[in-house]
């Protein structure tokens, strides 16, 4: 933006050197900080994310409810925990990095 004023450059440019810099920490909870490019978004996905795993199985049914997430009383936690984690990571990309991810994954046609 060729109107931006200098002080959210350069918080911009701080907020993108920071996740670059912390891309490999988020990347190991499952969260794609550079696809993201804000290293606020990333901090709420990876708390969301650690409190997913601390609810119990009742509570992440209700959250596959909410989030229209494919659920099924038989599943193992493990797998509830993982399409949940999915379905935040696709919802936090932006439109055109989830069209190439779902480009390479072979789900779009």
């Amino acid at each position: 933006d060729l109107h931006m004023s200098e002080d959210r450059l350069h918080q911009e440019l701080l907020g993108r050197l920071l996740t670059t810099l912390c891309a490999d920490a988020f990347a190991e909870r499952g969260i794609p900080a550079k696809s993201i490019q804000s290293p606020s978004s990333a901090m709420r996905m990876l708390k969301v994310s650690e409190a997913l795993g601390s609810m119990t199985d009742s509570e992440l049914a209700r959250e596959c409810q909410r989030w229209n997430v494919p659920w099924d009383p038989d599943m193992h936690r493990d797998e509830v925990l993982r399409r949940l984690r999915m379905h935040l990571r696709w919802r936090s990309l932006p439109l055109d990095e989830l069209w190439k991810q779902s480009n390479l994954a072979g789900t779009v046609g």
